[in-house]
């Protein structure tokens, strides 16, 4: 369940849609998140009141396209699948958004599965097997999550697709 911040200089709501959009997009297809596993923040800064400073830290020239996207997960992915999410990202907001690769500056910041409440005050995560299961939950999801957990996994794609974050 990564959750992603998405900033950018002065961008309408089809600018930062198209942003939210790639970026989704790239974690699903380069680190299996479920298609519904979406949290988002995309903020358009004008530039005056809020703005983004850069520079063109190793020699990578940036302009006023410039977008930032820090993204929050669970820690366990190998370097070369995030070099793979970095790619994929940048590819997607050149081909949706028009943003040139060099201004797509991304962070990743990791996390432990007690790092994480999906709401009711709960740390989801960390509930044993039988409370993850709800009367709405597809049955055989709390098994998946807890197999998917063993076997060293982050369990995204199924606690994501298990219907938490509408049940919850």
């Amino acid at each position: 369940m990564p959750l992603v911040r998405i900033d950018a200089l002065p961008a309408g709501t089809d600018r930062l849609d198209a942003l939210g959009r790639a970026v989704h997009d790239a974690l699903v297809e380069t680190i299996d998140i479920p298609p519904n596993d979406l949290f988002q923040v995309l903020t358009s800064h004008d530039g005056s009141t809020s703005t983004l400073r850069y520079a063109d830290f190793l020699d990578v020239p940036r302009d006023d396209d410039v977008v930032f996207v820090a993204i929050t997960m669970r820690a366990g992915r190998p370097p070369e699948v995030k070099q793979a999410m970095y790619r994929r990202i940048s590819e997607l907001v050149e081909k949706y958004a028009g943003t040139d690769p060099r201004n797509v500056l991304v962070t990743v910041t990791e996390n432990a599965s007690p790092d994480w409440s999906f709401g009711h005050g709960l740390a989801q995560y960390l509930q044993s097997v039988g409370s993850l299961e709800r009367p709405s939950m597809a049955r055989g999801s709390a098994e998946l999550l807890a197999e998917d957990l063993l076997d060293g996994g982050c369990g995204d794609r199924v606690v994501a697709g298990a219907g938490l974050r509408e049940d919850l």
